[in-house]
């Protein structure tokens, strides 16, 4: 029988954000001005840091859907995992919602 990467791709893209966003992994920024990508601040330049958190979801995606082809996981978690990362995102980022 065939295993499917899915639950795998989709619960490593959450873990990959959410870690990104709590900065656990390095900041990964984007320079639009000089079109450039970069670990550490550049002063006087603006950048978009959600970029790089996209980033670090794709890579974590990446892992999970290798992962996922060896070791099988139910679409339940898929569903759960994801959730309960927006939900903790919701509680920690509260201050925005004007609760």
């Amino acid at each position: 029988m065939k295993t499917s990467a899915g639950p795998l791709t989709t619960i490593g893209m959450a873990l990959g954000y959410v870690l990104a966003l709590v900065h656990v992994l390095p900041r990964l920024l984007f320079y639009p001005g000089l079109g450039a990508w970069s670990l550490e601040p550049m002063p006087g330049e603006p950048s978009i840091s959600w970029y790089g958190y996209v980033a670090w979801a794709l890579a974590g995606g990446v892992i999970g859907a290798v992962i996922g082809g060896r070791v099988r996981a139910p679409w339940r978690l898929a569903l759960a995992v994801p959730l309960l990362v927006l939900l903790g995102i919701a509680i920690g980022q509260k201050k925005w919602f004007g609760l």
